[in-house]
């Protein structure tokens, strides 16, 4: 008997040692299974989503002759009332929007964007958005305004530096010294949020209260939908001939090409001055003798202070809100 207890223990100890290293083994096993069921449908998103732009850009391409004409795209099958449609296993939506409508964070100077609703009790963080993007360390100064540049941003924890260069994502705003997420985004408005495929009278997610007074003027409309990091257009006239860039063109230029006087051509080459550093906007031909309101609505979609191919953050007056017009100077 004493033989036979002492070779249990050992059988025991084999048996104890197998079970651990088979529950190890199931636990290894299921945790491979969950990181492959989650890498399956990362992939999975991944796909749809890249061919809802697929699908998408090849709408676009069809329905606008190439860009030419505005586009009027078709609601492909299997859309739900929330415009959700099901692809596979998955949802996709295409939300398809004039970013010319919105403000470029890019281009825009801290003037204008301390002009946006969301900004004007803080022209600060305009400042700042501004330092984010220039290439420089000098913290942006202007009218009530002090911008912010990496010294501020490496005494945060953890410490990072400024960008000091274009921003890629309007998320990147988060970064900016004095961007909050209720800032950017809008704080919860107590409205129902529609997950795919749900009917008009179900909610996803209930969020908390409704959307009150940011700034000094009343919005529904965050901060995040009224900027944009991409706007441009063509430096063509609607004709598509090439615009005349009234920095340098010449006396005899500005007079044929845009069918003004040669009175009127002769007195813009003598106010630009040397190589037009006089004119740094078309606003600025205002302010030339003989040059006004009713003579630029003639010749307004003609000219430019640029020879570059792209006009940099155009603001398009017929589809920008009320917010975003307002930060147009002079306006």
């Amino acid at each position: 008997m004493r033989r036979c207890g002492q070779a249990f223990v050992p059988v025991l100890m084999v048996v104890l040692i197998l079970t651990a290293f088979a529950v190890a083994m199931t636990t290894a096993s299921r945790t491979e299974v969950h990181a492959a069921l989650n890498q399956l449908h990362d992939a999975e998103a991944f796909t749809i989503a890249h061919g809802a732009v697929i699908f998408t850009a090849g709408q676009l391409e069809e329905a606008t002759g190439g860009g030419a004409t505005i586009p009027q795209l078709t609601v492909p099958p299997d859309t739900d009332a929330n415009g959700w449609t099901q692809l596979g296993d998955g949802w996709f939506k295409v939300d398809i929007i004039d970013t010319a409508s919105r403000l470029n964070i890019n281009t825009a100077s801290a003037e204008s964007l301390a002009k946006l609703p969301q900004l004007q009790s803080d022209p600060n963080i305009a400042a700042a958005i501004v330092d984010w993007r220039d290439p420089d360390d000098q913290p942006t100064i202007g009218q009530d305004m002090v911008g912010a540049e990496s010294d501020y941003y490496q005494s945060l924890n953890p410490p990072y530096s400024a960008k000091n260069a274009p921003f890629d994502t309007v998320d990147e705003l988060l970064l900016v010294r004095g961007i909050t997420p209720d800032l950017l985004y809008g704080p919860p408005t107590g409205q129902a949020q529609q997950l795919p495929g749900q009917p008009s009278s179900r909610a996803s997610r209930q969020l908390s209260q409704p959307l009150t007074s940011l700034g000094s003027t009343q919005t529904s409309t965050p901060l995040a939908e009224l900027v944009t990091t991409y706007s441009r257009e063509w430096n063509v006239a609607s004709d598509g001939t090439p615009r005349v860039n009234i920095k340098t063109a010449s006396a005899n230029d500005l007079q044929t090409r845009l069918g003004i006087s040669a009175r009127l051509a002769q007195a813009l080459v003598q106010a630009r001055g040397n190589n037009g550093a006089n004119i740094n906007s078309i606003a600025d031909l205002l302010n030339v003798p003989g040059f006004t309101r009713t003579v630029m609505q003639q010749i307004g979609d003609k000219i430019t202070v640029t020879n570059s191919q792209y006009r940099e953050g155009v603001i398009n007056v017929n589809t920008a809100p009320a917010e975003v017009l307002a930060t147009i100077p002079g306006v």
